[in-house]
């Protein structure tokens, strides 16, 4: 029999041992009351060879106390790091929606404020764009300010003047706010507050532009108007037979001086007042053209005529027509003119009064009256001249007082003319004597040849 080995035996008592003490806590664990008994023994005489009396009782309850927690297993709180590495990994499904919301939430926003930026240059240039057509705008009211003051003014001076300084001052302003406003334009931004900022500060200097650019198109306006104004005057002014008629005619100066007062103050009837200076100078134009050929006229008709009462005819004629020109009364006047030359072409003519005798005409007309029962008698005239031809007369109607120009009418006679008239027309149906009266060059009235007050009717 081989000798055994050292190593083998203490290893078989290490099993042994182990197995040992597996059996001894196992009957420990068997009889749990025992081991109690024993323990709160062994922890008795522990305290009295110290000298403590400890009461059974509190020996009891500590014993009771540890086997109560002895099996339980106490495990030791974790860190807060692997608390929540524990709870992520937990609910990490819901982690994961949230992580990829929260990458679309962030994609939006991002997105959202590009865009946002970018809608912010574009405003940035839009307004730019504006403002460049502005300034183009004012740069043609410079142009046009430039060429007005070409145009010298001549009673509007101090109110032109006025405007003028009024439009360098807005065309300076405006320089300053352009350069402001490309000064804020040129400045490097990219935040989108800082852009937005930007647009602001633009868009305050372009209204501020604006506003000035309003006041000067009025301005331009009114030096426009006041040009205007002043030009339409000195037209009046620098006629060249302005200055004789100013003299001559009251109404003429009266309206150049309101006109010339009105462009100096600006006033409210300055329109007018120019529009009355410009119809008054026409008028006296033809005022003076009238009052020219009716002194030609009267003085031809003077020389023509040789009865004063002829005379007296036209110098009541010159009066009339003086006295309307005086007045500007246009209408009137070339009336008058009208009857002063029918007077010359009457009085160089030689005319016969003659009674109508022609068929299907009447050559007398017996009026009766209704109301008073009575009756006047007319032999129906007309004047020929030593041609043969009708000469119209301008006449006045007896009954209504009206002037008309006629070629025949009735001349009114008494009852023993008319009846002479129709005896020597019933006679052979011609009336042989058919003078009623001659008028001899020179002369502006007849001379009957039968008995009449001169009475006439136009119509029967």
């Amino acid at each position: 029999m081989s000798e055994v080995k050292l190593s083998d035996q203490l290893g078989a008592m290490a099993i042994i041992d182990d197995l040992y003490q597996q059996q001894i806590a196992l009957e420990e664990q068997l009889n749990p009351v025992g081991l109690r008994r024993k323990i709160a023994e062994k922890i008795k005489e522990y305290y009295q060879s110290r000298g403590m009396n400890i009461q059974d009782e509190l020996i009891d309850q500590g014993v009771n106390e540890w086997f109560s927690d002895r099996l339980r297993f106490q495990m030791i709180k974790p860190a807060w790091h692997q608390r929540l590495l524990a709870k992520l990994y937990l609910k990490r499904r819901i982690f994961i929606y949230l992580f990829i919301a929260a990458l679309i939430a962030l994609g939006v926003y991002f997105s959202a404020g590009y865009m946002m930026t970018r809608a912010v240059k574009d405003s940035i240039v839009k307004q730019q764009e504006i403002e460049v057509q502005l300034v183009k705008k004012i740069a043609g009211y410079q142009r046009e300010f430039d060429a007005l003051s070409q145009k010298p003014l001549r009673y509007a001076t101090s109110q032109g003047q006025s405007l003028k300084d009024e439009g360098a001052k807005l065309f300076v302003q405006l320089r300053e706010k352009q350069l402001a406003f490309d000064r804020t334009l040129n400045l490097s931004k990219s935040s989108r507050p800082a852009l937005l900022d930007q647009k602001d500060y633009l868009v305050a200097i372009y209204q501020m532009m604006e506003k000035d650019d309003r006041s000067l198109g009025d301005i331009l306006t009114r030096y426009q108007s006041v040009v205007n104004n002043d030009k339409r005057i000195q037209q009046v002014a620098d006629a060249r037979s302005f200055e004789l008629l100013y003299q001559k005619y009251q109404p003429v100066r009266k309206a150049f001086d309101t006109a010339t007062y009105a462009v100096t103050n600006n006033s409210p009837t300055l329109s007018a007042d120019i529009t009355s200076l410009e119809t008054s100078y026409r008028d006296a134009l033809d005022i003076h053209k009238l009052a020219l050929q009716a002194d030609n006229l009267v003085s031809s008709l003077n020389s023509l005529v040789k009865l004063p009462q002829d005379k007296a005819t036209v110098k009541g004629y010159a009066d009339a027509i003086q006295n309307d020109l005086s007045l500007f009364q246009v209408t009137q006047a070339k009336e008058t003119l009208q009857q002063l030359e029918y007077l010359k072409q009457l009085a160089q003519t030689s005319l016969t009064l003659t009674i109508v005798d022609r068929v299907g005409e009447k050559s007398g007309v017996e009026r009766t009256y209704d109301d008073s029962g009575g009756k006047t008698w007319y032999v129906v005239v007309e004047a020929l001249t030593p041609q043969g031809r009708v000469f119209p007369l301008w006449l006045t109607d007896s009954e209504t007082g009206k002037l008309r120009q006629v070629t025949t009418f009735g001349l009114q006679v008494p009852q023993s003319e008319y009846l002479k008239v129709r005896n020597d027309k019933m006679d052979d149906g011609h009336i042989q004597n058919n003078l009623a009266g001659k008028k001899p060059v020179g002369s502006l009235d007849f001379n009957y040849a039968r008995s009449s007050n001169g009475k006439i009717i136009m119509e029967w």
